[in-house]
């Protein structure tokens, strides 16, 4: 009997899509090195992305047979190098550490990959309203933590004046930032502030839509089983490292580890995206 991986990533693809996924980052990481480094400025950025054109469409092609999602990524991939080619050229400064640079995208291209290669399964319209619904919460709960929303609920609800978000001026702003930091728009008021980071956003919006399938999934196996667990585990991987951040944030630990908050996100994403993906499929053939 054939195995349905309707609402998860069927766990066939994943070898290959590393692989893809690997040689994405290297062409886009010597392409960045190469751009630091030039004596000269490059003048045309095409002739210098279309040989990795012709080697990662060959790879493509070699491990892939199911084009059209894997043209979705890898158009994807290919916009992001070129951001990072022209950032790299027409920035005023030499870029210190590349991973800073390379992590948004690590958040925009494992999201987006998991979103494409995720189908949630067919369910009720009040099941996909419930699910959506949670879905959305998650959202709302991770954007929190991370600081992209805050609400002054006294001053919302009229108990007081309320105040502007520390060291922001009210109104909108806008602002300018390396591909993935930014572009950043931000509103400041007297009750709600929002800041709009692309590669933040992203990711979020990519882990709420793997919530939705596996909200989806879990209902319509009864809540039960391997399948409930992993989910919930992928769930709950970001918010635990985000109210672990919190709680612990005047400690001497994390002060210490600041400097690598980025990469310990980045690392936190992934698990969680691979947990609510991958994981339930496999969870389910080890059942079987």
């Amino acid at each position: 009997m054939a195995t349905s991986y309707a609402g998860r990533l069927d766990p066939r693809h994943a070898p290959r899509l590393w692989w893809l996924a690997a040689l994405c980052w290297v062409e886009a990481l010597a392409v960045g090195a190469y751009l630091s480094a030039a004596p000269e400025r490059v003048e045309s950025l095409r002739y210098l992305l279309y040989p990795l054109v012709w080697i990662t469409v060959g790879a493509a092609a070699v491990l892939w047979t199911d084009p059209p999602r894997l043209w979705w990524l890898a158009a994807l991939c290919w916009v992001e190098a070129l951001a990072v080619g022209a950032y790299l050229s027409a920035a005023p400064e030499r870029v210190e550490s590349l991973r800073y640079l390379l992590y948004p995208l690590v958040w925009i291209t494992v999201g987006a990959a998991a979103v494409l290669w995720t189908d949630p399964p067919r369910a009720s319209r009040r099941a996909r309203l419930v699910a959506g619904a949670v879905a959305v919460a998650y959202f709302v709960v991770l954007a929190s933590l991370a600081g992209l929303v805050s609400v002054d609920l006294a001053a919302l609800l009229g108990g007081s004046h309320g105040h502007v978000a520390a060291h922001r001026p009210p109104g909108w702003q806008f602002s300018l930032a390396a591909p993935g930091w930014g572009p950043q728009v931000g509103y400041a008021g007297e009750a709600v502030s929002a800041t709009f980071v692309p590669y933040r956003v992203a990711g979020y919006l990519a882990l709420a839509y793997l919530v939705y399938a596996a909200v989806l999934d879990a209902a319509k196996s009864a809540l039960s089983g391997a399948l409930g667990l992993v989910s919930c585990v992928g769930c709950t991987v970001p918010l635990v490292g985000g109210l672990t951040a919190g709680a612990a944030g005047g400690t001497g630990v994390v002060s210490a580890l600041r400097a690598l908050s980025v990469d310990i996100s980045t690392l936190v994403f992934v698990v969680a995206v691979a947990l609510l993906a991958v994981g339930p499929a496999l969870a389910e053939r080890a059942r079987r």
